[in-house]
């Protein structure tokens, strides 16, 4: 068909969450999606070998679409935005991985996309990862874009965005809006490597030493201006993945888990759990939930016991069946057997519920 593959939309309503879109093709805009007017939130998504003239996996013409916590490999255009195509759109794009794109400028279509530029001295051209039209507004923030390959010399991004800060693009030429606090820019001569390690859930993951660890700004996916919520889950949807983990949230789509072995009940860092760190989680459990504190050192663990609040600090280590932001009995119970035994263990290798054992 000649637009969105898997999803045409004209002036609708899209909420698209962890959904993957695997090798959808079109002979001229949005492989996968294509959205004229209307609205777009895309949470958690994967797209992998989608194909078109314009816009490999989403082409976006008048409408506005959000972004966040997804994947874009191995995506084609003919002539641009082998991710994303903007045209007249307004787009935001947050903690997303665009690698392995390419655009090769050969067009297999005499077709054209309504809002694509028809005469051929001004066909949009370049962004194996974006292509944003000067029609367009384009916000990005906390997104990888690597390994893009194209033969317009705008591998990664072609045109203007606004970045919101603590972006990696590996090669920024092509491209303008970037260098604002956080950003790490690459270029042509000199091309960031992210470091990636495998794919897995639909996200490709990082390596130990990426760059890329810890280099987001955690208040983007807190602010509520920015994000109808706050994304609890990496790019592979799953509680089992928290976003927020660490000093500050990764870039890009995946998050690495941390590595620490203290406990976040443990506010000693003893490797034993005390009577008053265990009172602590029963004021939790009683409370009906619990929040991030304005600040890490305005309590004793960094958490205040009055929810609704902010999820923007890591989560409590003690919440995790499931990570909901409050203590069940179950959770507990699993504290005060820390508390009952000698101690406790950071054991990720047995295969436990929350990655620690008692202490023998």
């Amino acid at each position: 068909s000649g637009v969105g593959a898997a999803i045409a939309s004209i002036d609708g309503t899209l909420d698209i969450r962890r959904t993957a879109f695997s090798e959808n093709r079109v002979d001229l805009g949005g492989g996968a999606l294509y959205i004229a007017g209307g609205t777009a939130f895309i949470d958690s998504a994967s797209f992998f070998r989608c194909d078109a003239l314009y816009g490999g996996a989403i082409f976006v013409k008048d409408g506005s679409a959000i972004i966040v916590n997804s994947t874009f490999e191995e995506n084609e255009a003919s002539n641009a935005g082998a991710a994303v195509f903007v045209e007249d759109g307004d787009v935001l794009i947050l903690n997303s991985t665009i690698a392995r794109g390419a655009v090769d400028g050969v067009a297999e279509t005499e077709g054209e996309v309504e809002g694509a530029v028809d005469g051929e001295e001004d066909t949009p051209k370049g962004g194996a990862g974006i292509f944003a039209s000067t029609g367009g507004t384009v916000r990005v923030g906390n997104t990888l874009f690597a390994e893009n390959a194209d033969v317009f010399d705008a591998p990664d991004v072609a045109g203007m965005v606004s970045s919101l800060g603590h972006n990696f693009v590996s090669v920024a030429d092509g491209s303008a809006g970037f260098g604002v606090q956080g950003d790490l820019l690459g270029t042509a001569e000199n091309p960031l490597d992210p470091d990636f390690g495998l794919a897995q859930g639909g996200v490709i993951r990082l390596n130990p030493a990426s760059p890329a660890r810890d280099a987001g700004d955690s208040s983007l996916l807190g602010d509520p201006t920015l994000l109808p919520e706050t994304p609890l889950r990496d790019g592979r949807g799953d509680l089992n993945f928290p976003r927020f983990q660490g000093s500050a949230v990764d870039i890009g789509a995946f998050e690495r888990k941390a590595s620490s072995a203290i406990h976040t009940a443990d506010q000693s860092g003893d490797g034993e759990v005390g009577l008053s760190e265990l009172l602590r989680l029963i004021q939790f459990f009683n409370s009906g939930g619990f929040s991030c504190a304005d600040t890490a050192e305005s309590t004793e663990d960094g958490y205040i016991t009055t929810p609704p609040g902010s999820q923007t600090c890591p989560p409590h280590k003690s919440d995790y069946a499931p990570l909901d932001w409050t203590i069940n009995l179950s959770e507990l119970l699993r504290l005060i057997q820390f508390y009952n035994s000698d101690g406790y263990t950071f054991c990720p290798n047995d295969e436990t519920e929350d990655g620690y054992c008692p202490a023998e």
